[in-house]
């Protein structure tokens, strides 16, 4: 069976990439993604942008071996089409724009700042789709399209904190809407965290009206 595969070591290198290894199997490239990510197929995480999974073609002979004698070793469902959320309607999608008035846009900098005060000065693009709760794809599109700034270090894309603040006070977030329940959760906390604050600043401003009225 092992010489069945000994083409592939005159087609391919020693390391492939992603693309590679879902067409030399001829499966989808979630498939191919699914297999990596659960440890079916070893591989080495580059941290690069272009190529993050660098896989040894001698991994990929070792499935394809396996895969002939026990069948697909991807479980029936476990990367159909299902959304992990469902599809909502533009007017279920609560953003924090449409939980603020429009002199209120700089609660959303102090809630952040607040929220955000330990984070670190310097964050990848993995770390802040966790911390908003956004897809790191998402994150990666607003570097490309300048809405996110970032730097290239090492050919991988670095976002200082000053920059991520910005793109948290920017349309490109206040009107975005995710999913997942880390947004949801940032969301209600700040409806919580607003509400707060106005009904202190409400009470201070009663206790100084009646302050001065007195005298």
């Amino acid at each position: 069976m092992e010489k069945k595969y000994e083409h592939l070591k005159e087609q391919y290198p020693e390391y492939i990439s992603v693309n590679q290894f879902y067409k030399i199997c001829h499966i989808a490239k979630r498939s191919a993604v699914y297999l990596l990510e659960h440890g079916v197929v070893p591989y080495t995480d580059t941290g690069k942008i272009t190529w993050k999974y660098k896989i040894a073609l001698s991994d990929v002979i070792v499935y394809l071996q396996g895969r002939e004698k026990s069948g697909s070793m991807i479980p029936r469902g476990a990367v159909n089409n299902k959304r992990k959320y469902p599809r909502k309607s533009k007017e279920e999608q609560v953003t924090f724009q449409s939980k603020i008035n429009s002199d209120e846009e700089y609660l959303i900098k102090e809630y952040f700042e607040h929220i955000f005060a330990d984070c670190p000065d310097v964050l990848t693009p993995s770390a802040v789709a966790n911390l908003i709760g956004f897809c790191v794809n998402t994150i990666r599109k607003n570097i490309q399209m300048g809405a996110l700034k970032s730097i290239v270090y090492s050919n991988k894309y670095i976002i200082p904190k000053v920059y991520l603040m910005d793109f948290l006070l920017s349309k490109s977030f206040t009107c975005a809407y995710s999913p997942s329940d880390t947004f949801k959760q940032l969301l209600d906390g700040f409806v919580t965290w607003k509400n707060t604050r106005n009904t202190i600043d409400k009470n201070e401003g009663e206790k100084n009206e009646s302050g001065n009225s007195v005298l």
